[in-house]
């Protein structure tokens, strides 16, 4: 299946032809511009929101506490969406107990991009996605937080009684900044994630009631290194639009931003899709491939790609494994002889 898609060939010096087997210096970063839609809970020690106190701006040097999305956990929730829409279009077998998070099958497209930990024949692989801290656009306030508490309903009389308890909950319209990369990433992989990104709703804690996000992805940069750091970028739009309140106003500055991130660090030869190609790669993607047959079709194939890795892997490890057996079989034999050996010196 050629993808016929827009400013996709640009992309293709940092993009691999193949899963590599071993990773190259190609790097594809996204930057992603996050507004909450309902109530959300961030945290990673405790009950507590993540709070980080770090330099405002490039320029405003004060120190403020930003909101902070972890990005384990961020990574986990979109990977979740990835494996939910290979089961629904029937890549797994949705009755059986195929390939979820903990369970790896290792054989998958999300598998091979994600990484997975030691599996049978197969090894283990490290994730090829690097996803950093999403930071608030501004500081941690009572504009963005509040202290909501609970209470429990009385089924007879419909009424509350003393409150249960409470928590600290961010609240609808913070609006957050992050950058993905994909490393050794080939064009069908690029196209998942851009697709796992731009799809994922919930996030954090009780995501089944809130956590409800949107995510903009603004701006697309290859090169052969990891150019591009979240935390470098939310400072830099707080210096331009530190009193944005929603992503539009983010938007105008993206393409602005990223060029001088990169021109600061003095990186030369890289390709950079402003946010109106970005937006059109993805609009691309979406009308030809994002619905029905034909997002089943190229998952297949984007899928198969991964399957071909897979098997390539499956036989490196079985060759391994199969040259490490007898070595370990003379390991043995050595040590028992080493113990006849003491055995008669005692006698």
């Amino acid at each position: 299946m050629t993808l016929d898609i827009r400013h996709l060939d640009r992309l293709q010096p940092y993009l691999c032809q193949e899963i590599p087997e071993v990773m190259p210096a190609r790097y594809v970063q996204l930057v992603i511009v996050r507004q909450l839609e309902s109530h959300a809970i961030f945290t990673t020690e405790g009950d507590e929101l993540t709070t980080r106190k770090v330099r405002a701006g490039r320029v405003d040097s004060q120190v403020i506490p930003r909101l902070m999305m972890s990005n384990r956990k961020v990574l986990a929730t979109e990977r979740r969406l990835g494996k939910e829409t290979l089961r629904a279009l029937g890549l797994f077998p949705e009755t059986a107990d195929t390939c979820y998070l903990g369970k790896q099958c290792g054989r998958c497209i999300d598998c091979i991009l994600c990484g997975f930990a030691a599996l049978k024949g197969l090894g283990n692989m490290n994730s090829r996605v690097l996803t950093d801290e999403g930071w608030s656009l501004c500081a941690r306030s009572g504009f963005n937080t509040d202290n909501v508490t609970f209470n429990a309903i009385n089924e007879r009389t419909r009424g509350t009684g003393q409150a249960l308890g409470d928590t600290d909950m961010i609240l609808p319209g913070t609006i957050f900044v992050s950058v993905t990369t994909l490393k050794g990433a080939t064009a069908n992989e690029l196209l998942y994630w851009l697709y796992c990104s731009h799809f994922t709703r919930r996030y954090g804690a009780d995501a089944s009631r809130i956590g409800k996000m949107r995510n903009h992805i603004v701006g697309v940069v290859g090169s052969y290194v990891e150019a591009l750091s979240s935390l470098d970028l939310c400072q830099r739009f707080y210096d331009a639009v530190s009193d944005a309140t929603d992503p539009e106003s983010l938007k105008a500055k993206a393409d602005e931003m990223v060029v001088a991130a990169l021109s600061d660090i003095k990186l030369n030869g890289y390709v950079h899709l402003t946010h109106t190609e970005t937006d059109e790669v993805l609009t691309d993607f979406l009308v030809r491939y994002g619905k029905g047959d034909g997002l089943r079709a190229w998952l297949v194939q984007a899928n198969a790609e991964a399957e071909a890795y897979a098997a390539r892997k499956s036989k490196k490890v079985k060759g391994e494994e199969d040259t490490e057996q007898p070595a370990e079989e003379a390991e043995v034999d050595g040590s028992e002889g080493d113990g006849e050996d003491v055995a008669n010196d005692e006698a």
